[in-house]
Order: structure tokens, then sequence, then C-alpha cells
């Protein structure tokens, strides 16, 4: 029996560290062999930094999901009664949220940012429900329950007409 799974962006993370450490041991090892032709080997240089570019692309497009934020907190800590939902995107994939209801027939959706969970909308949540409002806080695609594990900022709008064609 093996112990638990780092998860999948700690791996990379570690991956990337080790190539890295490899470029710079490789510089340094040739700077040591030969110190007068060390310029020779400046087309490490543009490599390096294009693999921290390709690194810092990677993990824009691929947020950690935050399960234990997911799961820390409820709408019922903050004395709303909710229904936990799934319903499907646009593009199908299966998306999950909180559906808080309230007295009139007014809906909002609440979507959370770049690495977040519907949950952390919660502060907005509960005026907008003691005023009246339905409330649908939405974790969109790559983020707390919901499938998906690459973002681009042009496919969450499939996540959120998802929402309201589930609030029709």
């Amino acid at each position: 029996m093996t112990g638990p799974r780092k998860p999948h962006h700690c791996r990379l993370y570690y991956r990337n560290t080790a190539i890295t450490m490899f470029v710079v041991t490789i510089f340094g090892i040739g700077v040591l062999a030969a110190p007068w032709k060390w310029e020779s080997l400046f087309w490490l240089v543009p490599l390096f930094l294009l693999s921290r570019l390709i690194w810092a692309t990677y993990l824009s497009t691929h947020p950690p999901r935050c399960a234990n934020l997911y799961r820390m907190m409820t709408p019922l800590d903050a004395q709303l009664q909710y229904e936990e939902v799934k319903f499907q995107a646009r593009d199908g994939l299966t998306i999950a949220g909180w559906f808080l209801p309230s007295y009139e027939r007014r809906a909002v959706i609440l979507a959370h940012g770049l690495g977040g969970a519907g949950v952390t909308m919660m502060f907005h949540a509960h005026p907008l429900v003691k005023a009246g409002y339905h409330v649908l806080m939405v974790d969109l695609r790559a983020h707390g329950g919901s499938e998906g594990d690459t973002i681009d900022g042009v496919q969450e709008v499939n996540d959120i007409l998802g929402a309201a064609d589930y609030l029709k």
C-alpha cells in the first residue's frame, strides 16, 4: 500500500524544479570546466527563461483545486438554507454549486475568481438572500467541486450560461 498521492500541481512543481536545477547545474559545470568559453553557453539562458514562461503559463491555466476550502464552510454557517446542486454547462461539463432560496422570484448568479470556489462568495450572498434574491453560487470549471482541469477565461461563459439555464 502506498501513501497518499501528492496533488497534481505539487508533482509538476517538483518536476519543474528538477528541470531548473538541471539547467543551472549544466550551466555551472560548463562555466567551471571551460571558464574561457563560458560565452558559448549563453544559449541556455533563453532556454531557461522559456521553460519558466511555459511553467507560468501552465500554472495560470491549471489552478490548484482548493478541496479543503470547498468543504470548510457552508451557507448553514451563515444561517442560510441551501441545497447543493449540479448542472450541465453549455459545453457538457458538470458544474457544482449551492442554491440559496429566498422569498422573491429574482435570482443572482455569483461566480468566484481564479483559484477560488463558490464558498468564497458567501460574504456577498448573505445580504442578497436577506434582500429577497435567490442566489446560485457556482464553482466554475476546474474549481471546487466542478469538472474540468483547464481554464482559459473564454469557456467559463458556458458555465454561467448553464447556471442561467438551471435557474430557469
